[in-house]
């Protein structure tokens, strides 16, 4: 989908040797005229977490809770806390402003103020271009259902951008926390069930 939209931005941000992160969402987004949003992978300048010899403790889970429920049997899930090490490692992104000067086609990369690293699913700049909605999984991270399942997010940012001679920097505002659920683990997997409390938002034209 976005192969011609970005086909030329992204070939100049391989040059430039910034690192994409593109394992949980797309990693490049317009948020205002010349600019876009990059995930950046927060973690491209070390080393993934090596696995362990022995575990450092065991693992234990308890069945004696009393609401029992019917679920699917998941694969590929994380197991232990080097799965976990391993999961954060390479899903951790940092978002980074890209924006085209007004007197050339150079780009510029700058790093977003008011917004830490995190684990994003999803981010979407409003239609006006003056917000931004950012999904974001919280941990703890479950180990018996898989990552769309996990604790959530939702914050919506004001855009603030300051131009001082053709170079601009961006700042996010903290406007509202629209959501903050925890991981989907007590509900019952059918084909008309849903999690626990808000689990979907989305900008409508004009706002």
């Amino acid at each position: 989908m976005y192969l011609n939209t970005y086909l030329v931005p992204e070939r100049k941000l391989i040059r430039k040797k910034l690192c994409l992160n593109d394992t949980l969402c797309s990693p490049l987004k317009w948020v205002a005229n010349r600019t876009l949003l990059v995930l950046k992978a927060a973690n491209s300048n070390i080393q993934p977490p090596s696995k362990p010899r022995f575990p450092k403790r065991p693992i234990i889970r308890s069945h004696d809770n009393d609401q029992v429920k019917l679920a699917p049997t998941f694969q590929d899930l994380i197991k232990d806390d080097y799965d976990e090490n391993l999961f954060k490692y390479y899903t951790t992104s940092k978002l980074v402003a890209v924006s085209v000067a007004d007197n050339d086609a150079a780009l510029m990369c700058k790093d977003v103020n008011g917004i830490e690293p995190g684990i994003y699913v999803n981010y979407e700049a409003s239609p006006n271009g003056l917000y931004l909605k950012l999904d974001k999984l919280r941990a703890p991270f479950s180990r018996i259902v898989p990552y769309r399942y996990f604790g959530r997010r939702t914050t919506v940012h004001k855009l603030l951008v300051n131009k001082m001679r053709n170079r601009y920097s961006y700042e996010f505002e903290l406007v509202r926390e629209i959501a903050k659920v925890d991981a989907a683990e007590d509900i019952f997997h059918a084909h008309d069930t849903c999690r626990k409390g808000r689990r979907f938002c989305w900008w409508s034209e004009g706002h």
